[in-house]
């Protein structure tokens, strides 16, 4: 190899002043727009060969898959194919047996079970006809059966009907005796009403009677009793709308109308028309009364009512002075009104204790 020939200093300057040449030149050709341009185009065209190189790829992968799907489907028709020939042995195989039954006799065995068959199977028809009559007995028996259900069920209603009302009947007879027994009741109330009445009576008059004066008192008490009930509801109804004015036009209420109509039907028909018998038993009662005298026209009305004998009924204003006197007749008063309506006059009613009037509640 010969040897490398020793540059001088003035050709290693030389040498220098080339490369630096050749090296700027290299750079302005990079720097030059048309040397970019083609740079990038590689840059491009190297992302769209690695962009057909992935789906190459891809390709390849889905190539496999239709080849693995391609062995199973290969495998299903093997598959089938293998089937369709064993079926196909099979009938064959079928055949020949057939053929050989019907060489050694085989099929005479079968026709001979096949009428064994057929002879069972006209047994079994004949039994069917048979069980078909009878089929048609017991329908008329069950016939017969339902008609005469029927007829025991239509008794069976007859003897209820005559149970229900004979049940009715002991129903009517109780509540009958019921009734008889509450009247019977009413009746010892009454009688025990007429004694008191009687024994009042008796007291009132302060002398002895015999039997029959007793029994004539009480036929006059209890039509005294049912004279002020008559003449206390006939008032009522046929004065309602005057006596509601006295009601609307002061704080007194309805119950204080009818305790004043009660005492003046009690004045009316026991004829007390001085009053010294009976006395209004409340103040409100009282009240109406008063209200009721100034009511000329209407106070003339509910006497015409009241009074069967046709007198004129007075009021007492000094009655209270004399406290005994007034205190028997306010007792008096309570003691009718719970005889003729079995209740005391509603509201606090006057009495007389201790020397004076005062208000009190009902305590009987």
């Amino acid at each position: 190899m010969p040897r490398a020939k020793k540059m001088s200093e003035k050709e290693k300057k030389l040498q220098k002043q080339i490369d630096d040449l050749k090296n700027g030149e290299l750079a302005s050709v990079r720097n030059d727009m048309r040397f970019q341009e083609a740079e990038q185009a590689a840059n491009e065209a190297s992302s769209v060969c690695n962009s057909l190189r992935d789906a190459l790829h891809e390709k390849g992968c889905e190539i496999d898959g239709l080849k693995e799907e391609n062995r199973k489907t290969q495998g299903l028709a093997d598959d089938y194919k293998k089937a369709f020939n064993d079926e196909r042995l099979e009938t064959i195989r079928l055949k020949n047996k057939i053929k050989e039954l019907k060489a050694t006799g085989g099929g005479g065995e079968l026709k001979r079970k096949h009428d064994e068959l057929e002879e069972k199977n006209e047994g079994l028809y004949e039994e069917i006809d048979g069980l078909k009559v009878d089929n048609e007995t017991m329908r008329d028996n069950l016939a017969k059966a339902e008609k005469e259900r029927k007829d025991a069920d239509a008794g069976r209603n007859t003897a209820e009907h005559q149970l229900y009302a004979r049940e009715g009947m002991y129903y009517d007879l109780v509540e009958k005796f019921d009734k008889t027994d509450r009247e019977n009741a009413k009746l010892k109330v009454q009688n025990t009403k007429l004694e008191q009445q009687r024994d009042y009576y008796k007291e009132a008059l302060g002398k002895k009677t015999d039997e029959a004066s007793l029994q004539e008192q009480v036929k006059e008490a209890l039509a005294c009793v049912v004279t002020t009930q008559r003449v206390h509801n006939k008032a009522m109804k046929e004065c309602e709308e005057a006596l509601q004015k006295i009601v609307d036009g002061t704080w007194v209420t309805w119950a204080a109308v009818e305790n004043c109509v009660m005492t003046l039907a009690n004045k009316g028909v026991y004829r007390d028309v001085d009053d010294t018998m009976f006395a209004y038993p409340t103040t409100d009662a009282a009240f109406v009364a008063n209200q009721l005298i100034l009511d000329t026209k209407l106070y003339a009305k509910l006497l015409s009512i009241v009074n069967p004998h046709g007198e004129y009924i007075h009021n007492n204003p000094h009655g209270a002075k004399d406290l005994v006197a007034y205190g028997k007749r306010l007792d008096r008063t309570v003691n009718q009104f719970k005889l003729v309506w079995d209740k005391g006059p509603a509201g606090k009613r006057l009495r007389v204790e201790n020397g004076e009037v005062i208000t009190a509640d009902d305590d009987e």
